[in-house]
C-alpha cells in the first residue's frame, strides 16, 4: 500500500493497523513538504504494490493531487486507488468515474457544510461483489430490511455499498447534510467553486506580494481547492491576531490555514489579511 508522507492521520493509522495482516504500508517522502506525484507514479511499476491511498487535497498545505492522471496510471497498472476527499469535495467538483477512483471517503462537516457525524463512502460498483467487509453489521445482509424475519439468518451480503455499513445511521445529521447538499446544488457547484477560487486567488496574490510571508499552498489554481496556507514569520502570533479579529482559521504544521467558502465576502478576506499583516 503506497501513500505520501505528511498525510492526515485518518489516512495513515488504518493502513498501519493492517500490518498485522501482512499489509505493508509505505509513505513516499515529500518534496518541500508537498506530495511527490512523479515518485508515486514510478513506484506503481513495482509488482508488490496493490493499492494507493491519497488525500485529494492535503490538510496542511492545500495541495491538490491530480486525481485524473493518478487514477489513469493506477487503472493502467491494475492498482486500486483509495481517496480521502474531505478537504476538497464541496470546494470544487470531482468526477470519481472520470478519475478512475475505486474507493472514496468523505466526511461532510467541512466543505459540504454539514453536521459532524455525517459523510459518505463511494465504492466503484464493479468492485463491490469482490470486496468482503472486514467487519459486518447486521444491516449489511439482504434480508435485514424485513424486521419480521430477523432470526431467519441468511448471510447473503447486499449487492451494493451498504454491505460495508457497520453502524446505525445518524439520521439527524443526514437530514442536515441533505439540506446542505440542496443548498450547494441550488447555488450551482461551478458557481461555488468559482467563488472559492476567487477568494483564494486574493490570498495567494497577497502572499506572493510580501517578503514576510511564505505561500505554502501552490499558486497554480489547478493545484489547490479551497485551502490556502501561508507561513508568516511568527505563525503563532499571526494566529493570535486572527483570533482577536474574529477570523476562523487553523494553525497547521507551522502555517496558518485559511479556507474561504462561497458564503465569505471580500470584506472578510480584507479583515483576515489585515490581521495577518499585523
Amino acid at each position: 500500500m503506497l501513500s505520501f508522507d505528511r498525510e492526515f492521520p485518518a489516512n495513515v493509522y488504518p493502513w498501519m493497523a493492517l500490518g498485522s495482516r501482512g499489509v505493508r504500508f509505505e509513505q513516499l517522502p515529500c518534496l518541500d513538504d508537498l506530495p511527490d506525484e512523479a515518485a508515486l507514479e514510478r513506484a506503481l511499476d513495482r509488482p508488490e504494490v496493490r493499492a494507493v491511498t491519497v488525500s485529494w487535497v492535503q490538510f496542511a498545505t492545500g495541495y491538490c493531487v491530480d486525481l485524473a492522471r493518478l487514477g489513469a496510471r493506477c487503472r493502467e497498472r491494475g492498482k486500486f486507488l483509495v481517496v480521502d476527499a474531505i478537504q476538497g469535495v464541496g470546494a470544487r467538483p470531482l468526477d470519481v468515474r472520470a478519475c478512475n477512483v475505486d474507493v472514496l471517503s468523505c466526511g461532510a462537516q467541512k466543505w459540504l457544510l454539514s453536521p459532524w457525524g455525517s459523510g459518505f463512502t463511494y465504492v466503484r460498483r464493479e468492485l463491490i461483489a469482490d470486496l468482503e467487509p472486514s467487519s459486518v453489521g447486521w444491516m449489511a445482509v439482504r434480508g435485514s430490511d424485513d424486521f419480521s424475519r430477523l432470526v431467519d439468518y441468511d448471510y447473503t451480503l447486499r449487492d451494493d455499498a451498504r454491505r460495508f455499513e457497520v453502524v446505525t445511521h445518524d439520521y439527524q445529521a443526514f437530514v442536515g447534510m441533505i439540506a446542505s447538499l440542496e443548498l450547494l446544488h441550488g447555488l450551482g457547484l461551478d458557481a461555488v467553486a468559482a467563488q472559492v477560487r476567487r477568494l483564494g486567488d486574493r490570498i495567494v496574490a497577497w502572499a506572493l506580494d510580501r517578503d514576510d510571508v511564505r505561500l505554502v499552498t501552490p499558486a497554480d489554481p489547478a493545484r489547490r481547492a479551497g485551502i490556502v496556507s501561508v507561513a508568516p514569520r511568527d505563525p503563532a502570533a499571526a494566529s493570535a491576531r486572527l483570533r482577536a479579529a474574529g477570523v476562523i482559521h487553523s494553525l497547521r504544521e507551522g502555517a496558518v490555514r485559511l479556507a474561504p467558502h462561497c458564503y465569505n465576502t471580500d470584506d472578510e478576506i480584507d479583515r483576515a489579511l489585515d490581521a495577518l499583516a499585523g
